[in-house]
C-alpha cells in the first residue's frame, strides 16, 4: 500500500491543470504532481516520469484523450481517470475510454463554479484516486455514521430505509400480482461499469427469456450514449428507458442519469416504467437501491439481482428484497472488479446468493432464465 501517490494531470486548459493540481496538493497523501498540455506532451513526460495515476482530459488538440489512452494502455500499466465535460461529444469519447480500460471519470469544471462545487469535486477526485491506488479512504457516508447513530434526513439525499418508507406512504408499492412469463433482471453498477457491461450485454442472446434493467451511475448525456453503444454491439435490443415504456422480454433498458425508476403494474400481465424526481437515495440518482426494490416487489420469485463493480454500497440493502422473494442474487467477485465496494457490501450483508467473476456472469444469467 502506497504512502504517497504521484499524479500526472493532462489537460489543454491552464485553468483546469491549475485547478486539479491545487486539489491534489491539498491532500497529504498526494506526492509529486506533474502536468501536460495534451496527450502528446503526456507521452513525452511518461518516458521519464512514472506516476501512480493519470487524470486525462477528453477533448484536446494534437492528441485527444482517447488517442492518448490507447497508447498509454499499450506501453504502461498506469490507471487513468478521464476528465470530461457534459457534452454529447465528451460523453461519447469518455464512454469509449471507459470501455478501453480507463478506471473512472470526473466531470470537468468550468470557470464559473462556486465553492460548493469545488468541495464536491475535490472529495470525488481524491476519493477515486485513493480507491484506485488502494489508499484508505473514509467516505462522506462513513463519516456520517461515525458522527451519529442515526441517519439524518437531508433534502438532497435519503437513505434506503427512508426510500422504502416513502414508497409505502405514497402507495407506489407494487402488489406483486403481475404474472410474468419471463424473468426480470436488475443490474446495479458504477465504477468500471462501461467496460464490465461490454463483457455482459453484447453476449446476451437476442431471444433472452428476460428483460434487463441497468442502473449505471452516470449523468443523462452519458447513459444515452452508453445505451446506444451497447445496442450497436449487441444481439439483444438495448435502449435508454423512457417514461411509459412497457417492459418486454429480449430488451435491455438503461435508466437515464438523474432519474429514479419505478415499475408500475398494469393489470396482471404488464409492467410499465415510471420516472420520479425525489432526492438521491444513498447519494445516487439513479440508484440501484430503488431498482432492486421495484424489481423484487414486481417480479418476486422471477426476479434476478446482479450487483457489480462500484464504490460505496448502493444496492446492497434492497438486493435483499429480491432474495427474500426467492429471486436469485449475484455479486461480482473482488478479483474482476475495478472497485469492490458495492458487491462487497452486499456479500457482507448476506444478500448475495452467488459470487462470480465477470466472465462467468453471462453463463449464469442464461442458466437462471431457463429455470
Amino acid at each position: 500500500m502506497k504512502s504517497k501517490v504521484n499524479v500526472l494531470v493532462v489537460d489543454d486548459s491552464l485553468f483546469i491543470r491549475s485547478f486539479l493540481s491545487k486539489i491534489l496538493a491539498s491532500d497529504p497523501s498526494i506526492g509529486n504532481i506533474k502536468t501536460a498540455v495534451d496527450g502528446a506532451a503526456a507521452l513525452s513526460i511518461l518516458s521519464t516520469y512514472k506516476p501512480d495515476i493519470i487524470t486525462l482530459d477528453v477533448e484536446m488538440p494534437r492528441m485527444n484523450g482517447l488517442e492518448a489512452l490507447e497508447v498509454i494502455n499499450k506501453r504502461y500499466d498506469i490507471p487513468v481517470i478521464m476528465v470530461s465535460a457534459l457534452t454529447r461529444k465528451g460523453a461519447n469519447i469518455t464512454i469509449k475510454c471507459l470501455e478501453l480500460g480507463a478506471v473512472d471519470w470526473i466531470q470537468k469544471p468550468d470557470n464559473r463554479f462556486d465553492m460548493n462545487n469545488y468541495d464536491s469535486l475535490k472529495q470525488e477526485l481524491l476519493q477515486k484516486i485513493k480507491l484506485v491506488v488502494k489508499i484508505p479512504v473514509v467516505t462522506a457516508i462513513e463519516r456520517s455514521k461515525i458522527a451519529t447513530n442515526h441517519v439524518l434526513r437531508d433534502v438532497d439525499n435519503i437513505s434506503s430505509e427512508q426510500f422504502r418508507e416513502m414508497v409505502q406512504n405514497s402507495g407506489w408499492a407494487p402488489k406483486g400480482r403481475v404474472d410474468l412469463d419471463f424473468k426480470l433482471i436488475g443490474i446495479g453498477i458504477s465504477t468500471g461499469g462501461p467496460s464490465a457491461l461490454n463483457q455482459i450485454v453484447p453476449f446476451l442472446p437476442k431471444e433472452l427469456n428476460a428483460a434487463v434493467i441497468i442502473v449505471q451511475h452516470m449523468p443523462a448525456t452519458f447513459t444515452k450514449v452508453l445505451a446506444e453503444r451497447l445496442n450497436d454491439t449487441s444481439k439483444i435490443n438495448v435502449k435508454e428507458a423512457e417514461d411509459g415504456d412497457v417492459i418486454k422480454r429480449g430488451w435491455v433498458y438503461v435508466v437515464p442519469g438523474d432519474k429514479h425508476i419505478r415499475l408500475r403494474e398494469v393489470g396482471t400481465r404488464e409492467i410499465r416504467v415510471v420516472f420520479d424526481d425525489y432526492p438521491k437515495v444513498g447519494g445516487f440518482k439513479p440508484s440501484a437501491e430503488t431498482l432492486f426494490y421495484f424489481v423484487g416487489e414486481v417480479a418476486r420469485a422471477k426476479s434476478i439481482g446482479i450487483i457489480m463493480t462500484g464504490m460505496g454500497s448502493d444496492g446492497s440493502d434492497n438486493l435483499g428484497r429480491i432474495k427474500a422473494y426467492s429471486g436469485k442474487t449475484i455479486a461480482q467477485d473482488e478479483e474482476s472488479c475495478i472497485v469492490f465496494g458495492m458487491p462487497k457490501a452486499a456479500i457482507k450483508k448476506g444478500n448475495a446468493d452467488i459470487v462470480l467473476p465477470l466472465n462467468k456472469i453471462v453463463a449464469k444469467i442464461n442458466e437462471l432464465v431457463i429455470q
